[in-house]
């Protein structure tokens, strides 16, 4: 319920939050390089917050995609981690805002106030570097010049809205994730119980299953437009489901939007769909699928997706 500000040094993310934070009445965190890999630590703030999440996040995940290669020789984040986090994001009412200047602006910036870490070289590949991220990510997203429009806008607050909302009804012990309207759920069974405590209970968040129904998804152009969550939570509670996948279905109602598919992947997620008369489409398990089909790649997953 909030924002995230990406874009590089001297563009005005610090001024911005503080506005915003005025605005809105949020409060800001502030993020540098990561201490662990970046999807655990980012998924463990992300869960272990207040659900509210009233806040503005100076820098985040999109960032480390941009001063990680350039500053410490690290790889740019992969699809996969971009994606679990940028869902987890979407499902607590976040909107990206990329905070930009032209280049001379920035040059300008950085040499009147000095910076110890970025050069004035360095500046156009961070420039470069944050419009190529931005192109990966899927989120809701702003673009903001400060020299544009030196005053802060009154953005949409939609994303904010319904996260409250759907907040209220849901409980986010057990979080599904992904986007808050749409067109596809897709229902897993259970979080790997070897890997709960590094998901944080986040869905489809680690292993090569996660990775090759992420692909698939993206293969079909649907990254925006998924819920994610799973038939058994990690207590074992088999009605959290039934409770998600209505709610989901009557804001669409309300709002006049299209009923989201449901679509559970394996039998154990089929047959909890089932118990509790929720119509839905049954495809094979990804980790299945891959295990079979590893030589075809995710694609052949994403034409099963598409084939409904």
């Amino acid at each position: 319920m909030g924002y995230v500000l990406e874009g590089p040094d001297g563009a005005g993310k610090s001024t911005l939050a503080s506005q915003l934070c005025n605005l809105y009445e949020l409060e800001v965190d502030h993020f540098g390089p990561p201490k662990q890999p970046p999807l655990l630590e980012y998924l463990a703030w992300l869960v272990g917050k207040d659900p509210n999440h009233r806040r503005v996040i100076d820098r985040f995940h999109l960032g480390e995609s941009v001063y990680g290669p350039l500053w410490r020789a690290t790889k740019p984040l992969s699809r996969p981690i971009l994606t679990t986090i940028e869902w987890s994001l979407m499902a607590r009412g976040y909107v990206l805002v990329h905070v930009t200047q032209p280049l001379k602006a920035l040059v300008d910036m950085i040499e009147t106030r000095g910076d110890e870490l970025l050069k004035v070289h360095e500046l156009g590949q961070v420039v470069e570097g944050y419009w190529s991220v931005m192109e990966l990510s899927f989120m809701p997203r702003i673009v903001y010049d400060w020299q544009r429009n030196p005053i802060v806008p009154t953005w949409t607050r939609e994303p904010e809205r319904l996260s409250a909302i759907y907040c209220q009804h849901m409980d986010y012990s057990f979080p599904g994730t992904g986007s808050l309207t749409p067109e596809v759920i897709f229902v897993g069974e259970r979080i790997n119980p070897n890997k709960l405590k590094e998901a944080n209970g986040v869905p489809f968040a680690l292993g090569p299953a996660a990775e090759w129904l992420i692909e698939a998804i993206w293969e079909a152009n649907l990254q925006s437009k998924v819920y994610l969550t799973n038939a058994k939570k990690v207590n074992g509670d088999e009605q959290m489901i039934a409770r998600e996948i209505r709610w989901l279905r009557a804001r669409a109602h309300t709002e006049e939007r299209g009923l989201p598919r449901v679509i559970s992947l394996g039998r154990i997620a089929s047959r909890v769909l089932t118990d509790h008369r929720i119509p839905h489409e049954p495809l094979v398990h990804p980790s299945y699928h891959r295990r079979f089909h590893h030589a075809d790649g995710p694609s052949s997953y994403a034409r099963l997706i598409q084939g409904f």
